[in-house]
């Protein structure tokens, strides 16, 4: 098993490599043109993704393709994932929801709601987490 800790970008090899076909993107939770991380599905698991390699960003050209790594949650994990998630949609906007949600954008007056407990939380450590595979979009 080889852990999201323990990767840095050229392990690439070290973990199977999904076809993008086989991966649906279930919602975007950073972005800089195009998609940092998030959730996805893959072989009906919900997995987190990351992109491999943030240095590159800036770099990219139109014809690049990012690789991203496929983390297993704990169902704890997942929770407060998912708990975050529908904060944000709640008092933000559901633009990177791509489950069928209603399109909905809250007013500017709301985002605090979100954005100031967001700020303070403790940043999730996926550093002991399993990778099982990574893919490339």
């Amino acid at each position: 098993m080889k852990t999201f800790g323990e990767l840095v970008p050229d392990d690439v090899y070290k973990v199977a490599e999904i076809p993008l076909s086989a991966v649906r993107l279930l919602r975007i939770d950073d972005c800089w043109d195009g998609p940092l991380s998030g959730i996805a599905e893959w072989e009906g698991r919900r997995l987190r993704f990351e992109m491999t390699d943030r240095s590159k960003l800036g770099d990219e050209d139109e014809n690049s393709h990012r690789q991203y790594w496929l983390i297993a949650l704990s169902p704890d994990q997942f929770r407060e994932e998912e708990r975050w998630h529908e904060l944000f949609c709640t008092h933000v906007w559901t633009g990177y929801d791509y489950t069928g949600r209603p399109a909905f954008r809250a007013p500017e007056s709301e985002h605090a709601k979100f954005y100031g407990p967001y700020a303070a939380r403790a940043v999730p450590d996926y550093s002991s987490n399993e990778v099982v595979g990574w893919f490339e979009r």
